[in-house]
C-alpha cells in the first residue's frame, strides 16, 4: 500500500511540473498562438508583393510635388512588416507593424537616398488589402520637415 502511495505522489508531481511548463509556454507564445488560431498570421501575407506608391507633398520642401516609387513588401507575418522601396534616387528600407484593424505603422531610413534621411508612415488598408492610404512625414537633408499623403496600390500580376 505504501508503494502505491509513492507512485501516486510521483505521478501527481510529474503532472504538476508538466502543467507549469505548458502554462509558461502558453504565456510566452500567447500572442503568436492567438494570431495562428484566428488566422491573423496567415492573413498578413496578403501584404507581400509589389506595390505602386504615390506620395504627394503637402508641406515643407517641394509642396504639391507628386512622386511615385515602388515598394516590395518582403515579409508580413503576424504584426511584423518589412519592405524595401526604390525610386530614381536610390533604395530605402522600411520596418513596422500591422495592427489588428489593418493600420500599418512604418518607419524608414533613407541612407541611400539623396533627399530623405528618415521618416514615418501611417496607413490603413482597404478590406481586400489591395490598396492602402495614409500620411507620411520625414526629415530632409534641407534640415526641414515635410510630409503629405500617400496611396499604395498592389500589383496584381
Amino acid at each position: 500500500m505504501l508503494a502505491d502511495s509513492g507512485a501516486v505522489s510521483i505521478t501527481v508531481a510529474i503532472i504538476g511540473v508538466v502543467g507549469i511548463v505548458v502554462g509558461a509556454l502558453l504565456k510566452i507564445f500567447s500572442d503568436e498562438l492567438k494570431r495562428i488560431l484566428t488566422g491573423r498570421n496567415i492573413g498578413s501575407k496578403d501584404f507581400i508583393g509589389q506595390w505602386k506608391c504615390t506620395w504627394v507633398s503637402e508641406y515643407g520642401v517641394k509642396v504639391s510635388k507628386r512622386l511615385e516609387d515602388r515598394v516590395e513588401v518582403k515579409e508580413a507575418s503576424g504584426n511584423k512588416f518589412f519592405a524595401k522601396g526604390a525610386n530614381e534616387n536610390g533604395t530605402y528600407d522600411m520596418i513596422g507593424s500591422i495592427q489588428d484593424n489593418d493600420i500599418i505603422l512604418l518607419s524608414y531610413s533613407g541612407d541611400n537616398l539623396k533627399n530623405a534621411l528618415a521618416g514615418v508612415i501611417i496607413m490603413i488598408a482597404d478590406k481586400k488589402r489591395k490598396s492602402m492610404k495614409g500620411r507620411w512625414h520625414e526629415y530632409s537633408e534641407e534640415d526641414d520637415f515635410r510630409g503629405g499623403t500617400t496611396i499604395w496600390s498592389k500589383d496584381v500580376s
